[in-house]
């Protein structure tokens, strides 16, 4: 696939996902052992998860946000945010509290997803109490929360291919504490790296 200027990475994801499904996407790493996930199934996850964002009817370019370490679940909800048509907004997993909730508040994130958290406890109180908590499998579920594999299990995945327009929308928004400007999020990470895997 030709790199443009012009495309999203939601679009190479879209490519990749229809002619490679077979072939590894992402690897998991649970201490020496690693949990695989190929295009279509990383797809299917996405796909289901943009439908249950879709169920909650927000407004259209509505903030989602992801409080999390860096995982296979990180990036298959950061594409659901997208595919759903909403803004994805990945916030530091070493905020306190009082930092998440001011992120979360300023953002006007209604939804929120939790994933790999060395302090979930901790964090926990800063989650206003309209904001609806989706918990990553396997590190922090939060029986107060939805679980991504309930989730997954209840909502088909979506079949169309939603392509944000870079020039009229946002689609991701990086929030960084002052003390943290040197730092860049996974996600750019990813889009850098991206650009020359493809």
């Amino acid at each position: 696939m030709e790199i443009s200027a012009t495309k999203t990475i939601i679009e190479y994801f879209y490519h990749w996902e229809k002619n490679t499904p077979e072939n590894i996407y992402l690897k998991q790493p649970f201490g020496d052992e690693f949990k695989e996930f190929t295009w279509a199934e990383a797809g299917r996850q996405a796909r289901s998860m943009a439908a249950y964002l879709k169920s909650l009817e927000l407004p259209v370019g509505s903030n989602v946000a992801i409080v999390s370490k860096n995982c296979a679940e990180w990036i298959i909800a950061d594409m659901a945010i997208v595919m759903a048509g909403h803004v994805s907004v990945p916030f530091y997993a070493t905020l306190t509290a009082d930092q998440l909730n001011h992120v979360l508040v300023h953002s006007e994130s209604k939804v929120c997803f939790v994933g790999k958290l060395d302090d979930w406890k901790g964090m926990k109180g800063g989650i206003p109490s309209d904001v609806k908590c989706v918990s990553f499998p396997t590190y922090n579920p939060d029986s107060d929360h939805d679980q991504w594999n309930d989730i997954l299990a209840k909502h088909s995945p979506i079949a169309t291919n939603h392509i944000p327009k870079m020039k009229k929308s946002k689609f991701f928004t990086i929030y960084v504490a002052p003390e943290n400007f040197a730092h860049i999020s996974a996600f750019v990470l990813f889009i850098v790296l991206m650009k020359y895997v493809l």
